[in-house]
């Protein structure tokens, strides 16, 4: 007999997969629904319902970051879905410190050796990178000498240099 014949609900977490089909008397083919996040499967019949033991992991995306340019330091919110288990965001490779706000949203402090480059995050369902990039501003951090005459040659030093085509002093080309 095909108990799950009729009728039939499949809910991911709670965010209903439309269109599901019953291909067997053991199986349903469920599309993952667009809103779906990390946890358990549960399915309706006409004659009960049951809840899996273990959760179904939704692979992580990101749909952007917040602001799209920064300084070392800075708070990048990045927002998309599933980020719940992160264990780690990266801006180019380069390990950031974060936390998880919500399943849509984290925030990352960008790290001081950052350049511009995808940010990337990492969860038990999988890895997700951006297809655009997040652009490290550049910081100056010291000048040496601090004073000198017209034609001193003067060491610029701070992060976010890659890429730099101009040096200004008080909006005079270098």
């Amino acid at each position: 007999e095909n108990f799950l014949a009729g009728q039939t609900t499949v809910l991911f977490n709670g965010a209903t997969a439309s269109n599901a089909v019953v291909t067997s008397a053991t199986q349903i083919s469920a599309p993952v629904p667009t809103n779906a996040t990390t946890g358990p499967i549960t399915v309706f019949t006409p004659i009960g319902t049951n809840t899996t033991s273990t959760n179904f992991f939704v692979t992580p995306r990101i749909d952007g970051f917040y602001p799209t340019n920064g300084l070392a330091g800075a708070t990048i919110t990045v927002g998309g879905l599933n980020f719940i288990g992160a264990t780690s965001v990266k801006f180019n490779g380069v390990d950031a410190a974060f936390t998880v706000n919500t399943t849509s949203n984290l925030f990352a402090t960008l790290p001081t050796a950052a350049t511009t480059g995808p940010v990337s995050g990492t969860t038990p369902a999988g890895i997700v990178s951006t297809s655009t990039n997040f652009h490290v501003l550049p910081a100056i951090t010291s000048l040496t000498p601090g004073i000198g005459p017209v034609g001193t040659a003067v060491t610029i030093a701070g992060s976010g240099f890659s890429g730099v085509n101009g040096v200004f002093f008080n909006g005079v080309s270098a």
